[in-house]
């Protein structure tokens, strides 16, 4: 296997990218029956599927590949290939100064990326267990609410006197204090 970082020193013919794996297959044998042989192709299989709107809502298997070719004209006519198969194509670099910088870039976006999803990760595990720690407290207020509410809904409503009227019965040495109870709220 190549390693993408360790490329021949002109890379002038060199065209790199990502194709759906089911695709691979008939790609490489396109290239290869359209150029003659005047090729050297590489592919390597993505580990995790990535997600592709063009192709479906859910991630999907792709591979990376580097095709090595004679000069500007065969290149030309590998991106077009490439393209008709829906591969998606990343500029290479043919001094390997900037090729080295670039994968400095990429391995610090990545490392960036896996900061903020490590930072998010924790947040959102703070937050459920704040919530599991204050969920029995909220669980009780809300069936008491939930239990006036229910209680209200029973009550008769006087457009007249703008009052709600409720009927019920209570034992007859509680009538001064249901009474005394009413006056006060």
């Amino acid at each position: 296997r190549i390693e993408l970082d360790v490329l021949p020193e002109s890379p002038e013919g060199s065209v790199a990218g990502v194709i759906l794996r089911s695709r691979l297959a008939t790609f490489e044998r396109v290239l290869w029956r359209s150029l003659r042989g005047n090729l050297f192709f590489n592919a390597v299989d993505i580990e995790e599927d990535t997600i592709d709107l063009d192709v479906a809502d859910e991630p999907v298997p792709k591979s990376v590949f580097v095709v090595f070719t004679h000069g500007g004209a065969l290149r030309e006519r590998v991106e077009k290939i490439a393209e008709s198969f829906g591969a998606s194509l990343y500029p290479v670099s043919d001094n390997p100064e900037i090729r080295s910088e670039d994968l400095i870039q990429v391995m610090n976006a990545i490392d960036e990326r896996k900061r903020v999803l490590d930072q998010n990760l924790a947040t959102r595990r703070a937050t459920l267990e704040e919530v599991a720690r204050d969920i029995s407290e909220w669980i009780v207020a809300v069936k008491k609410e939930k239990a006036t509410f229910h209680t209200l809904n029973m009550f008769n409503h006087d457009i007249n006197r703008n009052a709600l009227i409720a009927e019920g019965w209570c034992a007859t040495n509680e009538v001064d204090i249901v009474r005394f109870a009413l006056k006060h709220a």
